[in-house]
């Protein structure tokens, strides 16, 4: 048998594998660790799920338990307890890449007509079940935010069908006081386009996903 901390161990240690074969480009090795990662991962999502605090590992140990010993990592996520989860969230995130392209449209037209944004982006916190923020900071919208709002919202209503809509959470505008915008614009410089973010702590923010499309460096501009 193999302990959970052992599985969490094994599992860390081949995710930072992989993240170094990636910073030397070597991608086959990359992503053929990031899958032997996941599949350990989803070996102690099952023992969790299942109270279990060890994870079958010989012959004679599987033998009630003959259809946990694969590496099919479908067999093993529809086992681990997150399988709606896993699967609704990677749904989510297929969707927002043409929701991404329609709100950078919407971006772009919004700037145009009032005057440009510091921040466009859409965040999905780690609190959130699937639903997306839009973050937008701006001298227009702040200057009359329930008029902005409603200006934004209007824009983004006329492009996004209703399945879309879903997906979206609330409309966020960061204030110019606000200790979080400078750090961003200072990150990340990026006009009417889109730099996609994965799972991680940004900048303090604990984050599942972002897209900033627009977050302007003026230092750099």
């Amino acid at each position: 048998m193999i302990s959970t901390a052992d599985l969490i161990t094994i599992a860390n240690e081949r995710l930072a594998d992989a993240e170094a074969l990636l910073a030397t480009n070597r991608f086959d090795g990359a992503a053929y660790l990031c899958g032997y990662a996941i599949e350990i991962a989803l070996k102690y999502k099952i023992c969790v799920t299942l109270n279990w605090s060890d994870f079958p590992q010989t012959g004679g140990e599987f033998k009630n338990y003959s259809s946990l010993r694969t590496h099919d990592l479908d067999v093993l996520l529809r086992f681990s307890g997150v399988e709606s989860q896993v699967k609704s969230s990677h749904l989510a995130c297929y969707f927002m890449k043409d929701i991404i392209e329609k709100l950078i449209k919407v971006e772009k037209k919004t700037s145009e007509d009032r005057g440009k944004y510091d921040l466009f982006a859409v965040f999905l916190r780690e609190d959130s079940p699937n639903r997306w923020d839009i973050v937008v900071s701006s001298d227009w919208l702040r200057n009359n935010k329930s008029e902005g709002l409603t200006y934004l919202a209007k824009n983004i209503t006329e492009v996004l069908n209703k399945d879309e809509l879903l997906l979206i959470s609330r409309i966020v505008i960061i204030d110019e006081g606000d200790q979080t915008l400078p750090l961003l614009k200072q990150a990340m410089d990026v006009e009417h386009g889109s730099v996609e973010i994965g799972q991680s702590n940004f900048l303090g923010l604990q984050i599942k996903h972002a897209y900033l499309i627009t977050s302007r460096n003026n230092q750099a501009a």
